[in-house]
């Protein structure tokens, strides 16, 4: 599974590189179609080859099996510019309503 996060790492460093060189839109678009959609087979090969070889209901073999289950959402960004390779930023401002309702139960209790 260390190839994996591998491939991830170099996916994350075609995002880093745009960021800094600030490529957004098409550009950005054309730089994934170069960098990374190469990674993203290579990875979609080796994830296929691995599942035959990790057990099923074995974390290895749920996380394989969602990954190649979603494989279209998982790459969708590569699609478009605007997209982002991860849905981070949105996580993060959700967390104040997930961490809030907690708060706010807590209080309704007293």
């Amino acid at each position: 599974m260390g190839a994996v996060l591998a491939y991830i790492v170099h996916l994350y460093k075609v995002e880093k590189r745009a960021r800094r060189s600030g490529i957004v839109g098409q550009d950005l678009r054309l730089l994934r179609e170069q960098a990374s959609k190469p990674v993203l087979e290579k990875l979609h090969e080796y994830l296929e080859k691995i599942r035959e070889e990790v057990l099923p209901k074995s974390e290895a073999g749920q996380a394989v099996a969602y990954a190649l289950k979603n494989w279209t959402a998982l790459t969708r960004y590569l699609e478009d510019g605007d997209l982002s390779i991860d849905n981070n930023h949105t996580e993060r401002s959700l967390r104040g309503i997930a961490v809030g309702r907690h708060n706010w139960t807590f209080l309704a209790r007293q």
